[in-house]
């Protein structure tokens, strides 16, 4: 690898000095070999010159009346407070870091940015969540304690204010060109004439470093964080509205392979470059909710209406938002609050449920679907080729007046039978909202709410009690309504009520 053969081992580190504008493809490189993540434990920032240049106040004017010129010493500790405002580093010839001497053979140099990143396993920085009653945290952290940390210092060179004189001057003469050459590119810096060259020195752990620890490389792959240069190009792909995660996955590979790390491909278990199925539709989703316009849904959903009514005029979509209504006084009223409410019918629907609907029809809904507790409702009908969905709104509450406040609103056809499940604000609704309507009760969720109701604990019945209270309830239930003999009936009946109840 490159940076093995830029840097030199001492101990469990590699460390040297390179041109900052290579950094980030040492430090990816250096990624790519360990499988391992550093996050920034601390930082040490400072600004550009450019940038202290834009703050400083103009030069003054040369129209002043004469003022002698200020001793060597005066006009010293005037540039140092200039600088010191300007926020300019301090001009070194030699710095001591520890037992490490940093010197640049004679060339003034100035200290930037530092950084210590640590491993992702490293210490905890924050107390450990614990429970509160109301959530369960199931998964520990991840941190072990590592030791294993990356080490940044930016410095400034400037080559062209390099200190030269003869090897036989005297420390006295020396010392005089240094000061006289400061004094220069001091002024120079204030002035914004001068910029320098960046190195960096770089201490890279091995990955012996991490082995006291946790395992790295391929043993580590799988528990790598996405890399920032895939979360982007995952954000840039939803914007042209790529949001299947398989084909996310095979773009992303793509991506990787011909341009991000090409000829340098990272191990095929990287997690970071080849994330799972779940990680993209993790970020896809956090993408979505970054592009959207505002940060309400309920205005999100009215925008996204607007625009399917624009692109297709004959969808017949309907979007009513929450609103809570107040008084005068300011405080709520319930009667005049609106519940939200969102019906949704293609073209194509409307054809099949005017083709097929006029028979019987099938509502039923269904829950936790979404983020928000909300109840989906769907019509069904029996086509040719089988069942289909020709209709789906979305009610505040379960309840018979919102159920048929949607119902009224979709109403275009005249059903004869209404099937659902036991829910009294469905079975309520559809007479009301289509006379003379019958509604039956379907067999799927009627079996459903005979063994939930037989295998409850709290009913104290035995599994014998249980497989014959069930076959007496089914053969109720089968049995043919039109039959004139209620004997059956009443003697089924008398059997159930036999049934003994006996405490566990």
């Amino acid at each position: 690898m490159e940076w093995e053969k830029e840097l030199s081992k001492s101990g469990l580190y590699y460390k040297g000095f390179v041109h900052s504008s290579g950094l980030e493809k040492l430090l990816e490189q250096h990624r790519k070999k360990t499988c391992a993540t550093y996050g920034t434990r601390t930082s040490k920032r400072k600004k550009g010159m450019k940038e202290d240049q834009e703050n400083q106040q103009p030069p003054p004017s040369s129209h002043q009346e004469y003022e002698p010129p200020p001793s060597h010493q005066e006009n010293e500790e005037s540039l140092d407070h200039r600088l010191e405002e300007s926020k300019c580093t301090r001009l070194l010839w030699r710095y001591t870091v520890g037992s490490r001497v940093v010197q640049f053979d004679g060339i003034p140099f100035s200290v930037g940015e530092k950084r210590t990143l640590g491993c992702q396993f490293g210490h905890k920085y924050y107390k450990s969540k614990e429970y509160n009653g109301k959530r369960m945290f199931l998964q520990g952290t991840r941190k072990q304690g590592c030791l294993a940390h990356i080490q940044l210092t930016e410095y400034i060179t400037y080559p062209g204010y390099k200190v030269t004189f003869d090897s036989s001057a005297s420390n006295k003469t020396a010392r005089k060109e240094k000061d006289r050459l400061l004094m220069e590119l001091k002024e120079a810096i204030l002035q914004g004439s001068v910029e320098g060259e960046r190195i960096c020195f770089v201490s890279l752990p091995s990955a012996e470093a991490h082995h006291m620890c946790h395992p790295t490389g391929r043993d580590i792959a799988m528990a790598q964080r996405v890399h920032p240069s895939i979360v982007k190009k995952i954000h840039s792909f939803v914007l042209e509205e790529i949001t299947d995660p398989l084909e996310m996955q095979r773009h992303l590979k793509h991506y990787v392979n011909h341009y991000m790390c090409k000829g340098d491909l990272p191990d095929s278990m990287d997690r970071a470059y080849y994330p799972e199925l779940q990680d993209i539709r993790n970020h896809i989703n956090k993408a979505k909710r970054n592009f959207q316009p505002s940060i309400f849904d309920q205005e999100n959903v009215l925008l996204k209406c607007n625009e399917i009514k624009k692109a297709s005029p004959q969808t017949k979509i309907y979007f009513q938002p929450y609103v809570n209504a107040q008084d005068a006084t300011g405080s709520s009223t319930a009667m005049n609050d609106k519940n939200l409410l969102w019906i949704h019918h293609e073209q194509w629907q409307q054809d099949l449920l005017l083709r097929y609907g006029n028979t019987i029809n099938m509502i039923d809904a269904t829950y936790k679907t979404t983020k928000y507790d909300l109840p989906l409702f769907v019509i069904c009908v029996k086509t040719n080729s089988g069942y289909c969905v020709v209709a789906e709104f979305i009610i505040e509450s379960e309840t018979a007046d919102s159920i048929q406040e949607a119902l009224e609103i979709l109403k275009s056809w005249k059903p004869q039978y209404f099937m659902s499940d036991y829910s009294e604000a469905e079975m309520s609704a559809t007479p009301s909202s289509f006379s003379g309507v019958k509604s039956y009760i379907c067999d799927f969720h009627r079996e459903q709410a005979w063994e939930r109701w037989a295998k409850n604990h709290k009913h104290n019945l035995y599994s014998a009690q249980t497989e014959e209270l069930l076959s007496l309830l089914r053969a109720c239930g089968w049995a043919p309504s039109c039959t004139s003999d209620r004997s059956f009936f009443s003697s089924c009946s008398e059997e159930i009520k036999g049934i003994r109840i006996m405490e566990r």
